[in-house]
């Protein structure tokens, strides 16, 4: 074979590789990342937890980009640094949490962003004002426990309240059980005042039972019955008369101005009858007429006396004579 086939192989085979080269970076999208427009972000970790170059970058569970730099700075807090490609497109929000995570079965460890209480129209960063990020790593482990920890503080607040209620009953307990102990004649005590409620009850209940056996007297409940019949009719009858009342005022409204009349009527009769009262009485004081001339002349009161005295004396003697008469059984009739 000379040298002209000899070069010719070597061309086709190496426009064949390039081919090959070209067609593998088609397909697994690698030419796609090289050509497509990207910014670059640092982000600062406490560990890398097996992060590295090439490893998924999500925002909101989203591929965003890729890691494009691991480096370690041991001076400094977060140690593990790692500069990231984003899509241009991409914009990271304000407020936002930085964590590593890594798939349980599967997959690979992957640099997770995601948004904090997102809302519409949230704050996010310009590409050209990133600033550098900071995040961290956490084991399994470690987060489990996180998660078992946010799980279990509504848990270990019940218990705590808990723990504050049973101290609070266990005070109780014990300043009941002071008071029990206490001397049944402290009048302070609880001894005492269940002693009173005792008496107290037992007073009560005699109470009650006097009352049943007077409820249970016939005689009392015959009583009572009488008393509601006359109590009933006391009613009816106190009606009866509000209405005879209502009528009589009903008919004294009607009657009341001939009554007006008649009443001015006899008070004009009346004041005539006292006008001559008023007449004879000054007569009387004047000694006018028989009787002014009694009051004033004694001889007469004294003629007048001495006939009544002569008459009853008359009178008695024509009693005796009569008695004497009727005793010789002679008849006289008047």
């Amino acid at each position: 074979m000379n040298d002209r086939y000899r070069d010719a192989i070597i061309g086709l085979a190496a426009i064949a590789g390039i081919a090959a080269c070209v067609t593998m970076l088609l397909a697994f999208g690698s030419l796609r990342e090289m050509t497509r427009d990207a910014y670059d972000i640092t982000v600062r970790l406490n560990r890398a937890g097996g992060l590295r170059y090439g490893s998924q970058v999500t925002l909101d569970g989203v591929p965003v980009g890729v890691v494009e730099q691991v480096t370690l700075e041991m001076e400094s807090r977060l140690p593990v640094r790692l500069v990231c490609r984003l899509d241009e497109w991409v914009r990271i929000p304000v407020d936002h949490l930085v964590q590593v995570e890594t798939a349980l079965i599967g997959g690979g460890t992957r640099l997770a962003m995601m948004s904090l209480d997102p809302v519409e129209g949230r704050a996010v960063f310009d590409p050209s004002e990133v600033p550098i990020l900071a995040g961290e790593f956490r084991s399994l482990d470690e987060s489990l426990v996180q998660a078992l920890d946010s799980k279990m503080i509504p848990v270990t607040e019940s218990f705590r309240e808990v723990g504050a209620l049973a101290g609070i009953y266990g005070d109780l307990g014990r300043r009941i059980n002071e008071m029990m102990a206490a001397d049944a004649d402290d009048e302070a005590g609880l001894a005492a005042s269940v002693v009173r409620i005792n008496r107290t009850l037992a007073e009560a209940e005699r109470a009650f039972q006097v009352a049943g056996d007077w409820l249970a007297d016939e005689q009392l409940q015959e009583d009572a019955r009488q008393a509601v019949f006359k109590a009933n009719l006391f009613i009816e009858r106190a009606s009866a008369a509000a209405v005879a009342a209502s009528e009589l005022a009903t008919d004294l409204g009607r009657e009341a101005p001939a009554l007006l009349v008649r009443l001015g009527a006899t008070a004009d009769s009346v004041d005539r009858t006292l006008e001559e009262v008023r007449g004879v009485i000054r007569q009387v004081g004047d000694g006018e007429g028989t009787v002014g001339r009694l009051l004033k002349d004694p001889a007469l009161y004294e003629d007048l006396d001495d006939a009544a005295r002569r008459l009853d004396v008359t009178l008695a003697t024509l009693q005796s004579l009569i008695e004497a008469i009727k005793a010789e059984g002679v008849k006289i009739e008047f």
